[in-house]
């Protein structure tokens, strides 16, 4: 589905009028990614692990 010439030019108009990031901004948000990522997998992780090993690890 192709959006109509209408809907394209409001799109572009509305991106034109949205604040940019700078490297930095990008760069934080990209750490604050990475950190809750890890942070799901080592939960995941955990949960694959078998029992008597949590039990034992606490």
């Amino acid at each position: 589905m192709t959006p109509s010439p209408e809907a394209a030019e409001w799109g572009k108009r509305q991106a034109s009028q949205s604040p940019t990031w700078s490297d930095a901004k990008w760069q934080r948000v990209a750490r604050i990614f990475q950190a809750a990522l890890a942070d799901a997998q080592d939960d995941q992780a955990a949960d694959e692990q078998p029992a008597e090993t949590r039990r034992d690890a606490a």
